[in-house]
């Protein structure tokens, strides 16, 4: 079943199973305290993104899905319902946003130290991937060391419409292969500034031009220029309402894509605020103190608690 583990950056026994040759990240409304937008997303979570990772071949994954831990209790609950037959799926409740990092960076450290070298890779929760997507990178790898698939469909989720899109260094298309803990440094690079990065440090960079690998959710809760973004997928000649076939590429649940429409046609309006900026300015003392309290345990550690005593 799945695990629900309390953050703690990382400590506690529950971690030191964490290893996999595979690390797949999701950070799932942190800073985010919203019954209306938690459920939404979870809708979207359990019709895309959760069926879709599921189908994958998982004998390598762990798949880490970090959850705000002022969620209220019948959402943790709905979360760890939706999961609890995947071994290889841990929740973790964190209680700031630079939390995610942290832990993940650990987990990534270990996995590196256990194997020598770990695939790492991230998807939103409301996003998607192809049943292949997975088999395709593993036969890729070695050969990158970041590997990137280009192709896939923005999908007007309310409407059922996909549009054909081609839009490289997205957060569920990016794929790293790490050696090194210098590597990690990878994960707080914004996705649109990872082909500098590379191009920088004469990294090998793959790019997978054949094959629509991924969905990118559009929807009233995922972007605050949603009207824009709802405009250019309809119209555009290329969009068309969603395929049997489609539902099965990319493990679609057509019965819990139809309860997040009728849940979503109740909603009014389209959320302003950046749900991502969310307590900015908390997160970034509660990280500044967390880098002081390490130095500090840093110094002890190297000239003894009775020396600072």
């Amino acid at each position: 079943m799945a695990h629900l583990l309390e953050g703690n950056f990382g400590q506690g026994s529950g971690f030191n199973e964490c290893l996999s040759e595979h690390v797949l990240l999701t950070r799932f409304g942190i800073g985010i305290n919203d019954p209306k937008w938690i459920s939404i997303r979870l809708s979207l979570f359990k019709s895309i993104t959760l069926p879709g990772v599921v189908s994958q071949n998982t004998s390598k994954l762990g798949w880490f899905i970090f959850i705000d831990s002022s969620w209220p209790s019948e959402f943790i609950s709905d979360i760890l319902l939706a999961t609890k037959d995947f071994e290889f799926i841990k929740i973790i409740k964190v209680n700031f946003y630079f939390e995610y990092y942290i832990i993940s960076e650990k987990l990534i450290a270990k996995s590196i130290d256990f194997y020598g070298r770990c695939l790492v890779s991230k998807i939103d929760d409301d996003d998607g991937i192809s049943l292949d997507c997975f088999d395709v990178l593993y036969d890729l790898r070695g050969d990158f060391f970041a590997c990137v698939f280009s192709s896939g469909y923005e999908f007007l989720c309310q409407n059922r419409i996909f549009k054909p899109s081609n839009m490289p260094f997205l957060t569920m298309n990016t794929h790293f292969d790490m050696r090194s803990l210098d590597d990690l440094k990878y994960l707080r690079i914004g996705h649109h500034r990872v082909a500098e990065f590379i191009d920088k440090e004469r990294r090998n960079l793959h790019v997978q031009d054949e094959g629509r690998f991924w969905v990118y959710s559009r929807h009233k809760y995922s972007d605050s220029r949603f009207s824009a973004v709802r405009k250019s997928i309809v119209d555009d000649k290329k969009s068309r309402v969603i395929s049997s076939a489609d539902y099965h590429h990319f493990s679609i649940d057509f019965s819990l894509l139809q309860e997040f429409r009728s849940q979503s046609a109740l909603l009014n309006g389209v959320p302003n605020e950046k749900t991502w900026l969310r307590q900015a300015d908390l997160n970034e003392e509660a990280e500044k103190i967390y880098r002081q309290l390490v130095s500090m345990k840093r110094v002890i550690d190297e000239v003894g608690a009775d020396v600072i005593q």
